[in-house]
């Protein structure tokens, strides 16, 4: 009468482990599923260079339509006076060429003030459009106060370092670099100094360091993308000089832009440093070669001791 009873309390137990080991099978497969579900997917670094390039080409496509728009309408200008004065343009071709394009050199003002208005416009729709926040999506965060001092110093530092540097170089390299930088004083101080010192750092830091380098950072190294948002920063200088020093400024914000994670900082040094630099060519303020050489030697420590104190926020509270 026993066995029975045993063989069924045998099958009842195997049904009972066998149900338990499905069951368990079933935990661990949605457990893995739900795993695979809640991991992020990490970002395309191919994507994120278009991306990045995307923004660097809206820049560019804001700054020649600004300059089209200069462009055309003081040819316009040109081509009614020619025609009040019953001269065929035509006839003038070399010289209304000639024209126009100094005008797009000696109003570089004009053009910044367009620029910034086109870019701005651009991306608020761009970004309202996609429901994105504006601020957010260019980088455009608070950051800590404290840090203040640090970066003050780090604008000391550069203004004082690159315009001196500057002035060391043989004079040779120095006449094309004069050439082209000499439109910067073209123009009431005033205009130069909003142009400058507000719209050229607004723009180009929310461009390179607030939308490009941002994109980069997802996908790629941050030496990396430092790397090519400075290299891009100097190529839009165009001149060799400029490149290289603007190529070094822009390694630097991308520095501080990607330790603060935010572009205010930058916005602010670029400014001071703009003004500085705008101040001076109306001043024509020049010194010796070794006052230079000692204004340069003092940027290059001042500057050192601002990022030491930038990067140690623990040993400057103290």
């Amino acid at each position: 009468m026993d066995e029975p009873n045993t063989q069924v309390t045998k099958t009842e137990t195997t049904d009972d482990v066998q149900a338990t080991k499905t069951e368990t099978t079933d935990d661990i497969f949605l457990a893995e599923q739900t795993a695979v579900k809640e991991t992020p997917k990490a970002p395309n670094p191919f994507v994120q260079i278009i991306k990045g390039l995307a923004y660097f080409l809206v820049f560019v496509g804001a700054q020649v339509i600004a300059t089209l728009i200069v462009m055309f309408y003081f040819g316009f200008k040109k081509a009614f006076e020619y025609a009040a004065a019953g001269i065929n343009p035509a006839e003038r071709a070399v010289e209304f060429s000639n024209y126009i394009q100094t005008q797009a050199l000696t109003n570089t003002n004009l053009i910044l003030f367009i620029n910034t208005a086109l870019l701005l416009l651009v991306l608020v729709i761009w970004f309202a459009i996609r429901k994105k926040n504006f601020f957010a999506e260019t980088r455009m965060r608070k950051f800590s106060p404290n840090l203040l001092p640090a970066l003050l110093l780090i604008t000391v530092g550069l203004t004082f370092f690159v315009n001196s540097a500057l002035n060391l170089l043989p004079s040779s390299w120095l006449q094309s670099y004069a050439s082209d930088s000499s439109f910067i004083n073209e123009g009431a101080l005033i205009a130069s100094m909003i142009a400058q010192a507000i719209c050229a750092p607004l723009t180009e830091e929310l461009s390179f360091r607030g939308l490009m380098l941002s994109r980069f950072n997802k996908g790629l190294p941050a030496w990396v993308g430092i790397v090519i948002s400075s290299c891009l920063f100097g190529l839009i200088h165009g001149n060799l000089i400029w490149f290289v020093y603007a190529a070094l400024l822009g390694a630097t914000f991308c520095l501080i832009a990607n330790k603060t994670n935010s572009i205010l900082p930058t916005i602010m040094i670029h400014a001071l440093f703009n003004a500085v630099g705008t101040g001076l060519s109306y001043t024509g303020i020049g010194f010796s070669q070794p006052v230079f050489a000692l204004f340069a030697l003092t940027g290059a420590a001042i500057l050192g001791i601002g990022f030491y104190w930038f990067y140690h926020p623990k040993k400057r509270a103290a």
